[in-house]
């Protein structure tokens, strides 16, 4: 008597030689391996130039008519950022602001000024800025009040609040890993799957026992594996050799894998959809950039959106790219467990629901 045909042994075979048609391919190392390295190579060298200006910040309350106040906004060297109170002190805490500036200034005497920083900005630093401080209320008393003792006085004790610093690879690795996984799964699962269609690959898969489910299970496993195994290194390797945040350790890590397998799921279910409406192989490119472009530029993969108008922002913010770059960063750099991501899963959940739901309808086997 015969055994029972095995669909979990065919799936395996399956996913065994997907796998390795994927690593033995040249645009695997490129596109999964190589761009992202140097990509992210590159940027973490600009990172170390130092800035043509500090970012500092007034706090609420500071007078603004005080005479010091526009002297210390004429500053070439200072950039003065308009913050809210909660984004000053987030900002201080990450060092993209070096220093908080509180001027107040009592009746009939000189305006006091007070200084709050951050644990991660050097004494140096915070020395320099003094002194461009105390340099500008010289100058003002010279030339302004030339009879008055002082315009200002500045505060020798510092006000010091624990911070962490927020390097460009914090920001820029869950960026450029969403990226990669999205290109790689919905360019290559759409060429994949028309590629297999049209040479009856497909068709000559029908004469065998495995059943439709098992093929497309097969195929996806390879592509997961591949891409957490990708997705596995460049954590490990920016957090060796670049000092990437895992505040958390090993359990950041395997949540930043979890959210990495919901996004190859939901990004492979676009391939899936454009397989099947793609009428000649031509048409793939295009229709794929349709999805995957304006995700890149309005993600915040590369660069924040608060630079975007806020109506572009409220768009950027249903974009299941954006969502999964910000559950990453989430939990790589603020060390928030991935339950507690329910606004980025949520809307994750959604795509995977409409996505599949569109790729039963439009996947096509013949």
């Amino acid at each position: 008597m015969s055994n029972q045909y095995s669909q979990l042994k065919a799936m395996l075979a399956i996913t065994k030689a997907s796998f390795r048609g994927l690593v033995r391919s040249p645009n695997t190392l490129v596109f999964n391996f190589l761009f992202p390295v140097v990509f992210i190579a590159i940027f973490s060298v600009l990172e170390h130039k130092q800035p043509m200006k500090w970012k500092v910040s007034f706090t609420e309350n500071s007078d603004s008519t005080a005479v010091i106040y526009h002297a210390l906004k004429n500053l070439s060297v200072l950039e003065w950022e308009q913050l809210t109170p909660t984004e000053q002190q987030e900002s201080l805490k990450r060092g993209k602001i070096k220093a908080l500036v509180d001027i107040q200034s009592p009746a009939n005497a000189p305006s006091e000024i007070h200084l709050t920083t951050s644990s991660i900005i050097s004494d140096q630093e915070v020395s320099t800025l003094q002194l461009m401080i105390e340099t500008a209320i010289h100058q003002i008393d010279r030339t302004v009040y030339p009879d008055q003792i002082t315009t200002a006085s500045l505060s020798p004790q510092v006000e010091l609040i624990q911070g962490k610093p927020y390097r460009l690879i914090d920001f820029l690795l869950p960026g450029q890993i969403g990226v990669t996984l999205l290109a790689s799964c919905v360019f290559g699962v759409a060429f994949l799957f028309y590629n297999m269609r049209s040479t009856l690959v497909l068709k000559r898969f029908f004469a065998t026992p495995v059943k439709r489910l098992y093929i497309l299970l097969g195929e996806a496993l390879s592509r997961v594996v591949l891409q957490l195994g990708v997705m596995f290194i460049l954590i490990a390797g920016a957090y060796y050799f670049l000092n990437y945040t895992l505040t958390n350790g090993v359990s950041s890590l395997l949540q930043m894998l979890i959210v990495g397998f919901l996004g190859v799921i939901l990004f492979m279910g676009f391939g899936f959809i454009i397989s099947g409406i793609a009428k000649s192989e031509s048409v793939i490119p295009p229709l794929a950039n349709v999805i995957a472009l304006p995700q890149f530029i309005f993600s915040g993969a590369f660069v924040n959106n608060e630079i975007f108008p806020q109506w572009i922002q409220t768009i950027c913010e249903v974009l299941p790219l954006t969502q999964m770059n910000s559950a990453l960063r989430k939990i790589a750099y603020d060390g928030v467990p991935l339950w507690s991501c329910t606004k980025e899963l949520v809307i994750l959940g959604a795509w995977l629901i409409l996505v599949y739901w569109l790729a039963t309808k439009l996947f096509k086997w013949e």
